[in-house]
C-alpha cells in the first residue's frame, strides 16, 4: 500500500520547512547509477540524460515511502533510485502507476541488435552500414 505523505509534510514534522519544498513538480533525469529526482534541474548530476519536469500528484509521497523502504539514495539536493530499485519497484504488483509517477516510458519490445562485416582491423569493416576503417 502506497502511503502518501509530501517531503513538505515530512520537514515540517522535522521543523525545516522551505520554499523548495512545497512545490508539486521535480525534474527527473537518467544517469549511469540510475533515474535522478530532484527539485530543481540544476540539481541534477552534470551527466544525466533525458531531464524532464514531471508534475505528478503523489511523487513526494512515493519518494517518501521507497525512503523508508531504503530504495533510495540521497545525493545533495537530489534522490538517486540505483538500476536494480527501480526495476523491482516497476515489477512490484505494490507499486503500480509508479512509471507514470516517475515519469518514466513505456516497455517496448524492441532489442538491441549489432551488424558488422569483415574484421575489426581489415580496410573494409563496416557497422551497421557505417566505413569504420
Amino acid at each position: 500500500m502506497v502511503v502518501e505523505i509530501g517531503v513538505s509534510m515530512l520537514n515540517w514534522f522535522r521543523g525545516k520547512a522551505t520554499a523548495a519544498s512545497a512545490g508539486t513538480g521535480m525534474s527527473r533525469a537518467f544517469c549511469a547509477d540510475g533515474l535522478v529526482l530532484a527539485h530543481n534541474e540544476t540539481d541534477l548530476p552534470t551527466n544525466s540524460l533525458d531531464p524532464r519536469r514531471v508534475e505528478s500528484v503523489g511523487l513526494e509521497g512515493l519518494l517518501a515511502q521507497l525512503d523508508d523502504e531504503g530504495l533510495v539514495v540521497a545525493q545533495g539536493a537530489a534522490t538517486l533510485i540505483p538500476w536494480d530499485n527501480v526495476f523491482q519497484i516497476l515489477e512490484n504488483p505494490d507499486y503500480r502507476g509508479c512509471r507514470e509517477l516517475l515519469g518514466l516510458p513505456e516497455d517496448t519490445g524492441l532489442v538491441p541488435g549489432l551488424e558488422s562485416y569483415h574484421t575489426l582491423n581489415g580496410q573494409g569493416f563496416c557497422d551497421r552500414g557505417r566505413q569504420l576503417a
